[in-house]
């Protein structure tokens, strides 16, 4: 079983904890949704960006009081959003947002259903982006270099909608195209 991090914005905090391996899990659900001041619904593929600014603004606005977000792909907030709940195994999380981070057509439609009056992007979309150890030890420079016997490429799970879109990118280059990729060394 893949050993979750736990992600929270409040370091430290005592707090409870029960979990048994394998159920009981709600990894895409961060903070304490009846003492949030602050309610953020990010689709998960930049949860970790999202942590670390949550992080940031809170230490800025400690008086603020706390923080709840979720990294769902869109579908499960947005069925929270429209039905005011969702039910996660037997917890039942009622909770509406202050922001909404999803693509845009998900907010357009949300727009256009009533459920927001608009939308205005703070960030835009690169391209897929290959993320590399720090110094790139390997020397990974493009999509070429991911066919080597020597590299080893860890992608989103099979069918996902994320993995869909990159094999639709990648289909039919055999080489990396000016813009449509980027090199992320971490």
């Amino acid at each position: 079983m893949l050993v979750w991090p736990e992600e929270t914005i409040r370091i430290g905090h005592d707090t409870a904890k029960w979990a048994h391996a394998g159920s009981n899990l709600c990894l895409d659900f961060h903070g304490d949704p009846m003492t949030a001041e602050l309610v953020v619904f990010s689709d998960g593929n930049h949860h970790m960006a999202l942590l670390e600014a949550l992080r940031h603004f809170y230490e800025a606005n400690p008086e603020g009081g706390g923080i709840f977000y979720a990294t769902t792909p869109p579908g499960p907030v947005v069925r929270l959003l429209k039905h005011g709940s969702l039910q996660i195994g037997n917890l039942i999380l009622s909770v509406k947002p202050h922001v909404f981070i999803a693509p845009p057509q998900v907010l357009d439609n949300l727009v256009h259903e009533g459920y927001m009056e608009r939308h205005w992007p703070f960030m835009r979309n690169r391209g897929n982006v290959l993320l590399v150890a720090e110094g790139n030890p390997k020397s990974i420079l493009g999509i070429p270099d991911l066919a080597r016997k020597d590299i080893r490429p860890i992608q989103s799970p099979k069918g996902t909608c994320e993995l869909q879109r990159i094999y639709g990118n990648l289909k039919g280059h055999s080489g990396p195209r000016r813009g449509s990729f980027g090199l992320f060394v971490r």
